[in-house]
């Protein structure tokens, strides 16, 4: 029997009057007196999130609703928020369906064929009202019930990120490419910061450095903290004012949910070693796994060129990684500044407990970049991002899954 079984069975017993449930929920119920009923299950029961799975199916989308108003509300207590993610994250994945606010049916696709296609989704042009916009239609390689579980953790995870240097997420359709789910965000005509890169070799790639970081930091001190576990130079977009953006929160997990099994995938070149090695692999560095990737990340876009670049075969590079191979050194006209190789030779430590924190990172670069500069004016990732031009996208479209407002205009 369950620590809150006891507790529950121990109050019956007593008299006292028993804890909150998620069965005690039902339709009949006002929605004021449904909101109360949920707000007192997450204060007052130990570990709701342990327990969705006996939530009615006739309220399901009631209490995932709710539960995003809830997360959403920032004037609440942090941990009071957390357990609202918790909660949304494992009824989610029991019942493989998100929040109703994150539907949108006014988006539309334009032409007949994707613009570009990648191993798990198509890219298409749409647009939603006036802003034109990138659909990811998932391909559905594995059978579709785990297919649509991913899209749901995927869409859910991405909706509660809000930074400059995070991408937006403007909804999802389940429609419009039915039976295939798509994720949509807004368009961004400069494309990944490699691709742009070619174009624009002069661009200055140390300030987007400093900015993919800044986005790690965002993921790394959420409450828990989110891995990315794909950052790479394909997965970094550059925004109109040339902002980078962090893309693709398909393999993310938060902390303490990650295993060895659990978080194996990725894209090998900028995998961290200790999911090659089992050997290597320790659980309490969880974060440890975007260091690397980070590290990787800069010798790639300081370069032009992915890590090992001289190694043909993906497979080949796991072979050298587990064997402690790392990238070498670019030449000096390249990569001429010792401190920072420095920075990433630590960064690809093959211990993850001996990799720095993003903090550190950033101290460094801060200091050595953008320390003689505007910082608010070349940097827009260090501007708060609650006060982004970028952070909430709004139309007349009540509940549309594009409408997101600050905390401020929803009290209004």
């Amino acid at each position: 029997m369950s620590i809150l079984d006891n507790k529950l069975k121990s109050a019956t017993l007593s008299g006292c009057p028993s804890l909150p449930s998620w069965t005690q929920i039902n339709l009949d119920e006002e929605r004021d007196a449904q909101i109360r009923r949920i707000q007192g299950i997450i204060r007052d029961v130990p570990s709701p999130w342990k327990t969705m799975g006996s939530v009615s199916p006739a309220v399901e989308m009631m209490v995932m609703d709710v539960l995003q108003q809830e997360r959403d509300d920032t004037c609440l207590p942090d941990g009071y928020r957390s357990a609202c993610m918790k909660c949304l994250r494992a009824l989610s994945k029991d019942r493989n369906i998100v929040p109703s606010s994150l539907s949108s049916q006014d988006v539309t696709r334009e032409g007949t064929n994707p613009v570009c296609g990648g191993g798990f989704a198509d890219i298409w042009k749409g647009r939603l009202h006036d802003i034109q916009v990138c659909l990811k239609v998932l391909r559905m390689f594995e059978p579709e019930e785990k297919a649509v579980r991913d899209f749901c953790q995927e869409a859910l995870v991405w909706r509660q990120l809000c930074h400059p240097n995070v991408l937006p997420f403007l909804g999802v359709s389940k429609t419009l490419f039915a039976p295939r789910h798509c994720l949509i965000s807004p368009w961004m005509n400069n494309g990944n910061i490699m691709s742009y890169l070619q174009v624009h070799p002069d661009h200055d790639r140390h300030t987007s450095l400093v900015q993919v970081a800044e986005g790690m930091r965002y993921l790394h001190n959420l409450d828990p903290p989110l891995v990315h576990a794909d950052i790479r130079g394909a997965n970094i977009l550059v925004t109109d004012d040339l902002r980078c953006c962090l893309a693709d929160f398909g393999l993310s997990l938060f902390a303490g949910s990650q295993t060895l099994n659990s978080s194996s995938r990725g894209s090998i070149r900028w995998l961290a070693p200790e999911y090659m090695d089992p050997d290597l692999f320790d659980g309490l560095y969880f974060t440890a796994r975007d260091i690397y990737a980070y590290g990787c990340t800069v010798v790639e876009i300081l370069t032009g060129k992915p890590p090992f670049s001289d190694i043909k075969y993906d497979v080949s590079v796991m072979h050298e990684v587990t064997k402690g191979k790392r990238p070498p050194r670019p030449p000096l006209k390249v990569f001429p500044d010792d401190e920072l190789w420095s920075l990433v030779m630590a960064c690809l430590a093959a211990l993850s407990s001996c990799r720095p924190s993003v903090e550190h990172i950033l101290s460094i670069l801060t200091r050595k970049f953008l320390e003689d500069r505007d910082v608010i004016a070349n940097t827009p990732s260090l501007v708060p991002f609650e006060e982004s031009p970028t952070a909430y996208f709004a139309s007349d479209t009540e509940g549309g899954a594009h409408r997101r407002l600050s905390p401020r205009m929803r009290s209004a």
